[in-house]
């Protein structure tokens, strides 16, 4: 059974006052029976009646009381479930309310800064407002808590808008529509804090990210603490799309490796993957054009798998050309990523 102070305290980060919060949570307990008169409240919890009469009505007010009789006045409490909704859509109102008030006050937050929060709150709260204002396409690299927690939104944003969903994680998962990696990580155990918490990073359309790293119950003396950044600064989002894209299809091409899949699927995955991932470049929207872009399967992008099409040269080739067009084109793509060197100081 929770705590006294914990119902008067939940109460109150409704909208109600200390007073209006213990009354109410004593009408619970007086009514069970029926309707009872503010006298009969004011005198079990040994408060003056006519203040009582005030707090009541009050209440009736706010929604949270009937009056069941006007003489003699009776009162009845709202059903705890009834009376939370009402204050969560008076709460909502008032919210849109203030950021309408509020738009014409100086302009949006921008520019090269980052900002940070600690609550798990928080951070999923961004990712949610950022999914629904996403157009184009969305990575994202968590561990599998925080994907379950947000999979309604990714299904949301891609059924709605046709956004491209690229996601890294740990373990197999399901997100209809989505292109998932899976990537378990290391194999050798560990039990550090680190290894425990919740991690999130996300980039959408290029242009915001929320990077996260959430403590695991019993790692914080507040289990919903953490530290996270927030920020749509054009470099730092454009960076970590980027980087994320990459990190994202170097996990694919490295799954592919170890399932020695054909040199053509690998080139065609590389391909498909950084033409995906150019969606978010600079925040900007650039599909493919259909007459200098090989050709790709659409459905691969909505059913996460992965498309065995090759590119446009290759696909018109004859078996023998194609053998021989391996070869070189993945020898320069292998090339183009791990045989490049930093210019010599000398």
């Amino acid at each position: 059974m929770a705590r006294i102070d914990e119902v008067t305290q939940a109460l109150v980060d409704l909208g109600l006052t200390k007073t209006e919060a213990e009354v109410y949570t004593e009408l619970l307990r007086l009514t069970v029976d029926g309707p009872v008169s503010g006298y009969k409240v004011a005198q079990t919890m040994g408060r003056d009646p006519a203040n009582m009469s005030k707090t009541l009505m009050g209440l009736e007010a706010r929604g949270a009381v009937r009056i069941e009789q006007d003489k003699p006045r009776l009162f009845q409490p709202v059903p705890p479930s009834e009376f939370t909704e009402q204050q969560v859509h008076r709460i909502s109102a008032q919210r849109r309310k203030a950021v309408e008030l509020l738009a014409g006050i100086g302009g949006r937050i921008t520019g090269d800064r980052a900002y940070s929060f600690r609550q798990r709150a928080q951070v999923l709260d961004h990712c949610r407002r950022l999914l629904a204002e996403c157009r184009n396409i969305a990575l994202l690299d968590c561990t599998a808590d925080m994907l379950e927690v947000l999979c309604v939104d990714l299904e949301a944003a891609i059924d709605a808008r046709g956004v491209a969903v690229m996601i890294r994680c740990p373990v197999p998962s399901q997100v209809t529509g989505a292109r998932i990696v899976v990537e378990p990580g290391e194999t050798t155990p560990s039990d550090t804090a680190y290894d425990r918490c919740s991690r999130i990073h996300l980039v959408t359309d290029g242009s915001c990210l929320v990077n996260a790293y959430l403590t695991a119950e019993g790692d914080d003396p507040d289990p919903a603490s953490g530290h996270g950044i927030w920020s749509d600064s054009p470099f730092l989002a454009a960076h970590g799309h980027h980087s994320l894209g990459a990190k994202i299809m170097l996990a694919r091409l490295r799954q592919l490796l170890r399932q020695e899949a054909p040199a053509a699927t690998i080139a065609a995955a590389e391909h498909e993957l950084s033409s995906l991932i150019r969606l978010g470049a600079g925040g900007r929207d650039h599909r493919r054009d259909p007459d200098t872009e090989p050709p790709g399967d659409p459905s691969a992008i909505r059913t996460g798998t992965v498309s065995d099409e090759v590119p446009r040269p290759w696909k018109q080739a004859e078996p023998d050309q194609l053998r021989q067009a391996e070869a070189p084109e993945v020898l320069r793509f292998v090339h183009r990523r791990t045989t490049e060197r930093k210019p010599s100081r000398e």
